[in-house]
């Protein structure tokens, strides 16, 4: 695991002395040979912009424009998609743990793929390459199938650059429908929403990424001509695009280019051409601005933002945090203390068992009768966990943890 800081009480605490502590190097993506398109792991530090390659040797010596990544934080492990092979990578060492083939029940292209971050699953869609209709579908990361989550096909015209994010709290896959927003649940795959995007000036929403300290969908908003860029935010519900920066904070865009989000310090990255601009989420100005020290023999691609933050109480949905009515655990992830707390009016004791993936107890914790424990999580090792509350009446609630 990646080494933390350790975990203050409050949260917010928490977090900022993590991300003090390792700010240079939590930006993950790929460098790609120019002539070559090897590709190793690698880090860009955000206030140089200057490149670390962590990988000994080529993760793999092929590369496609739409290939795609993802970063699971609770496994520290990055995963890359290259034509029909699927790599997991050591973040710590950038060796690759796997190279798999990815199959599926029909000849297929994996899209727009995506971390969520409350079940720990990678989910996107599956194009069908006879028909070209779309599925939301979900991939195993250990064998690297993909398992079609729709039933019937979806209704999707979209763009080889359109945009997509995930809800992990109310579990909704966002896809760009043209100048439409499709919301798709992670459970059924079927379409539950439907919205035309309103833009306040006439161009072009792109680069959408979710916060999941606020809840909020963020983007860059850009003028017909790329003339102006605006960081903004999307109400999903009804696709009404809001600018957040007072001013365009540049010109001029590149079709490849990247942006995550920076939850600790909740900046916007933006890396376009050659630069790597931070944007305030909250003013949408400039708050840093680097040009990139990249080699000229290398591209930088799919940027990642190391955050296993995805619990927030602002949005009391999220299965990361209420694993049901009763049982509520915070900070989920967490590493150190965290905090369970159920309904309990009348005083009366209940058990609570921790297990790993296995189904070993780790921890049991007999005759509760408050209505709230701080678990000791020092000595675990990281990755998910199980919660069983056992009621004095015999019923059993069940939940979820992430440790890190």
């Amino acid at each position: 695991m990646i080494k933390k800081a350790t975990l203050l009480i409050l949260t917010t605490l928490f977090l900022n002395s993590k991300a003090d502590a390792q700010f240079d190097s939590l930006l993950f993506g790929i460098a790609r040979h120019v002539e070559t398109d090897e590709t190793y792991l690698s880090t860009i530090n955000a206030e140089t912009g200057e490149l670390n390659i962590i990988s000994p040797q080529s993760i793999s010596a092929t590369f496609m424009l739409n290939s795609l990544a993802v970063l699971d934080p609770y496994q520290d492990i990055f995963y890359f998609q290259d034509i029909d092979q699927f790599y997991s990578v050591d973040l710590n060492t950038g060796a690759t743990i796997a190279a798999l083939e990815l199959t599926a029940p029909f000849p297929f292209y994996f899209d727009y793929m995506h971390f969520n971050c409350a079940d720990s699953t990678i989910y996107g869609l599956a194009r069908n390459a006879d028909t070209q209709q779309f599925f939301l579908s979900k991939l195993n990361p250990t064998t690297a199938e993909v398992i079609i989550i729709s039933q019937e096909p979806l209704e999707i015209l979209t763009m080889i650059n359109g945009l997509s994010a995930i809800d992990p709290f109310q579990e909704i896959f966002y896809i760009q429908n043209f100048d439409g927003l499709l919301g798709i649940d992670l459970n059924t795959g079927e379409v539950i929403a439907d919205v035309e995007l309103t833009l306040p000036l006439d161009g072009y929403f792109d680069l959408m990424q979710y916060n999941p300290e606020n809840g909020t969908f963020y983007g860059v908003l850009r003028t017909s001509g790329n003339e102006q860029l605006y960081l903004s935010k999307i109400d999903v519900t009804d696709g009404e695009v809001t600018l957040i920066s007072p001013t365009s904070f540049g010109s001029g865009f590149w079709l490849n280019a990247l942006s995550t989000i920076d939850t600790y310090h909740q900046i916007y990255y933006l890396h376009n051409y050659e630069g790597l601009i931070g944007l305030s989420l909250e003013t949408g100005e400039v708050i840093s601005q680097s040009v990139a020290t990249v080699p000229d023999t290398y591209y930088f691609d799919f940027m990642r933002f190391y955050s296993p933050s995805c619990s927030t109480p602002a949005i009391p949905l999220a299965s990361a945090v209420r694993n049901s009515a009763n049982l509520v655990s915070y900070p989920n992830p967490g590493q150190q203390s965290i905090h369970i707390s159920f309904e309990n009016p009348e005083s009366l004791p209940h058990k609570l068992q921790v297990l790993n993936i296995f189904g070993q107890s780790v921890a049991v914790y007999e005759n509760l009768t408050s209505s709230s424990i701080i678990l000791d999580a020092s000595a675990w090792e990281g990755g998910a966990y199980y919660l069983k509350l056992t009621t004095p009446d015999g019923n059993i609630i069940s939940g979820k943890l992430h440790i890190f």
